[in-house]
């Protein structure tokens, strides 16, 4: 694509909390710059907080509607008739679906909202607002053949209809960092001189009810650092006091993150369910062994460079955490198998194939 487009996205989705849809989005905008910085990327945004992320590399057009807010139905499809871009691209589940002279695709990353929530309303609003959008896309993307399976059964949409398109992660993952700066983030969160690492959210899905208790059944010394706060934390703990050699050290900082990853000895991710698993794939570029579930997405997305185990199964669990700690060969082996996967995985690789899509649909 020589010509330059104009591509817009929704990005009022990025707020406070850092999800992996809100880091597919920030991913996917650094690699179009790299790969086609002829184009004109817009983002529209709710959050003022948001605009770090972007700086100059996109344009940024401020909405009042908050995501998910009844108004957004309303705003924004006005936006994207006003500045008439060649494409929109929606990367979240939200209903958004521009009047039909622009050219529309949706990034969906999982149906956790349908398949796993309680709330019978929510569910069924999920499920009509996003196979409305899904009807009315020129394609879908998704970022595993798991979602995509997903997509294709519950929405009931045509599989040749839904691309996949695997998550990227940034460079600074996989470089090597700074020692001086290294130091000052293990000083800033106080971290062990080893430890295991969970990165992700509180969510029930991500298991760390599980998590911990598979942990402290291991019975290693090596403590377990949760990018966590302990309010976050203390819903899965019936006691008032922490679990012993388990440390909260609260939110991490994209800038800081590439290194708390670095000064781990394992990765330890055990989700009920996954779209793709972005921490995953960070470990193993930052050169971190990986403990993860064998259900969903991840063994799609690990391909036999973690050592993946039944995340209901808390003496597995256990298990797979002493022996990647002990067993040299085994870790060293992970290791860089873990390194050879992540080039899969690069922000050049996703923004590419991104823009075969948006090729595709402009040329129909």
């Amino acid at each position: 694509m020589a010509q330059r487009l104009h591509i817009m996205f929704d990005g009022r989705m990025l707020s406070g909390r850092m999800t992996g849809i809100s880091r597919h989005l920030i991913n996917l905008i650094d690699g179009l710059n790299l790969v086609a910085p002829q184009n004109k990327y817009t983002v529209v945004l709710h959050d003022k907080s948001a605009f770090e992320f972007f700086g100059d590399k996109v344009d940024v057009y401020w909405a009042k509607s908050k995501f998910l807010s009844p108004m957004e139905i309303v705003e924004i499809p006005s936006i994207i008739s006003r500045l008439k871009p060649d494409i929109f691209h929606n990367p979240s589940f939200s209903p958004i679906v521009p009047r039909r002279e622009i050219p529309y695709l949706i990034t969906i990353h999982d149906l956790i909202k349908i398949t796993h929530s309680d709330n019978y309303f929510k569910k069924n609003y999920y499920k009509f607002t996003v196979k409305r959008a899904c009807r009315l896309s020129d394609k879908i993307l998704t970022v595993s053949e798991y979602s995509k399976e997903q997509i294709a059964n519950i929405l009931s949409v045509r599989r040749d209809h839904i691309s996949v398109i695997y998550n990227g992660i940034p460079e600074k993952f996989f470089s090597s960092l700074n020692p001086t700066r290294m130091e000052e983030v293990r000083k800033r969160y106080e971290l062990p001189e080893k430890y295991i690492l969970y990165v992700g959210s509180h969510d029930v899905q991500k298991n760390l009810k599980g998590t911990i208790n598979a942990y402290v059944h291991s019975g290693v010394k090596v403590p377990l650092v949760l990018a966590l706060s302990w309010e976050e934390l203390s819903v899965y703990c019936s006691s008032e006091l922490k679990p012993d050699g388990v440390i909260c050290i609260g939110p991490v900082t994209d800038l800081d993150l590439p290194y708390v990853y670095k000064g781990a000895n394992l990765l330890l991710f055990m989700s009920f369910i996954e779209g793709f698993g972005l921490p995953v794939v960070e470990a193993f570029a930052s050169g971190v062994p990986v403990v993860t579930s064998n259900v969903t997405s991840l063994p799609e997305i690990s391909r036999g460079c973690a050592v993946e185990v039944d995340p209901t199964d808390i003496n597995a669990m256990a298990a797979a955490i002493k022996m990647i700690l002990t067993d040299d060969l085994l870790r060293n082996r992970n290791i860089e198998f873990g390194k050879e996967r992540a080039k899969e995985f690069t922000v050049q690789k996703l923004a590419e194939r991104v823009l075969n899509v948006y090729s595709g649909i402009l040329q129909r």
